[in-house]
């Protein structure tokens, strides 16, 4: 149905982003029915929420209109439906206003909604859920920040309490037991890539029983083939920009800032660890290389690449992402389809 955010994706991202959610809400252990009728106007539902007297107590409610829409399929868009739900809930809320239809159109509750909209606005987030955390400063935080995703509640926790928290993981960590194929996708071009592999390579321990392939790839050329901008940002909104930068930044960055476009500025890097430059370089710029790497980005096309860094196990699905490492680990133990619930 239009009118998801999902729409505006090429196919192949799509398909990305459809195996990434069935495995986060299998990770997740929660029970998750797609409605049919999605997406559902949710605008009386949020005023519903909105009408409750005291903020603390409406998490029963957004409990029961969460279930409502996404494990009963119920229509929220329903006046008497919301006020059914409003009117079910095991322990007795205030409103602010009669719990009847007349809330539904009160100004008050829809200045209330335009009001945490445009603060939420304010404070940065391209979409939702956003996460706005307030405490102590620390070497690694400000004091207050936004965080984006519902894969970003590691940071949240990690604020909240002060020191890093690693991403939830299902395996244990340890060797690998059976043998496998970890293949990375990759382009020295792509902040993103490069954390993968800083992040990768901090379990090289558990890694002793996997080959690891490495495939690096045009990237550029890869989102001109799927139908994605030759730099995706470009087509970001400002918002999405600003925040894509900071949640980048607050992880990692580039660390030594070369130019490894400049041929110089390449053979002098080459030299200092110890290659022939003057040799790699001649070999580099080879039909026979350039061929290597055109095959690599199609084989990234052909598996169902949207972008890099990627992961595939034994020819799995792509993961796609650097925040997806975690996700690779668990495959690679085969334990991708535990949930952590159930740990």
């Amino acid at each position: 149905k239009a009118g998801s955010a999902t729409d505006v994706l090429p196919q192949v991202k799509k398909a990305i982003a459809a195996a990434d959610l069935k495995r986060t809400i299998a990770r997740a252990g929660v029970q998750l029915n797609w409605h049919p009728n999605h997406p559902v106007r949710s605008v009386k539902a949020l005023r519903l929420l909105h009408a409750v007297a005291e903020e603390t107590e409406r998490g029963e409610l957004t409990e029961a209109l969460y279930r409502a829409y996404w494990v009963e399929n119920r229509a929220i868009d329903d006046e008497d439906v919301l006020l059914d739900i409003a009117r079910g809930l095991k322990r007795p809320v205030r409103f602010s206003v009669p719990l009847d239809r007349s809330l539904f159109a009160a100004p008050s509750l829809t200045q209330a909604l335009r009001d945490a909209t445009s603060e939420v606005v304010a404070k940065g987030s391209p979409g939702v859920p956003a996460f706005w955390v307030k405490a102590p400063r620390t070497t690694w935080r400000e004091e207050e920040a936004l965080f984006f995703g519902q894969d970003r509640l590691h940071f949240v926790a990690s604020m909240l309490a002060g020191r890093m928290i690693p991403q939830p993981r299902i395996s244990a960590p340890g060797p690998v037991v059976k043998p496998k194929t970890l293949t990375f996708y990759f382009d020295f071009s792509s902040p993103w890539a490069f954390l993968g592999y800083q992040v990768l390579g901090r379990f090289r321990d558990e890694l002793r029983n996997v080959k690891v392939d490495l495939v690096p790839i045009v990237v550029g050329a890869l989102f001109k083939t799927v139908g994605t901008p030759v730099v995706p940002r470009d087509a970001y909104s400002p918002v999405k920009v600003a925040y894509g930068d900071k949640d980048m930044i607050d992880r990692a960055a580039w660390i030594h800032d070369i130019n490894v476009a400049d041929p110089e500025t390449l053979a002098g890097l080459l030299t200092k660890n110890g290659f022939d430059a003057h040799a790699l370089m001649i070999k580099a710029n080879s039909e026979e290389v350039k061929g290597i790497l055109r095959n690599n980005t199609d084989r990234a096309v052909q598996v169902g690449c949207c972008g890099v860094p990627s992961f595939q196990v034994d020819g799995s699905d792509v993961f796609w992402g650097q925040d997806h490492v975690v996700h690779v680990l668990d495959e690679l133990h085969e334990a991708s389809g535990v949930a952590l619930s159930r740990l």
